[in-house]
């Protein structure tokens, strides 16, 4: 039966991303190439996430803030990695932190 262009006899749905066998090694060597670039560490964030690893994902984000990572982004990848392992209060409050206005320094 055909749908939409798709295909639908004999569909079923993933249980993982394509290309996560790839995408997770690329990231671990892409991390030990750069250890102390917090940039690369919301990358490997989401790489994690993509794998359903939230805790893992989390630890990054711990990582790259202490690497000094744009606060924003630390807390906008750990809103995004909560809110798909459905803690979804955890989510509220990371947004909530990354909508309020924070003090400028000196």
């Amino acid at each position: 039966m055909v749908l939409g262009g798709s295909l639908l006899l004999g569909a079923r749905q993933a249980d993982a991303h394509a290309g996560l066998d790839v995408l997770e090694p690329a990231m671990e060597e892409k991390v030990a190439r750069n250890p102390s670039d917090p940039a690369v560490r919301p990358e490997q964030a989401l790489a994690f996430e993509a794998g359903q690893r939230w805790e893992q994902a989390l630890a990054a984000l711990d990582r790259a803030a202490a690497l000094g990572a744009d606060p924003d982004e630390v807390t906008g990848v750990g809103a995004r990695v909560v809110l798909s392992a459905g803690r979804l209060d955890d989510a509220k409050r990371e947004l909530g932190a990354l909508i309020t206005p924070r003090a400028e320094g000196p």
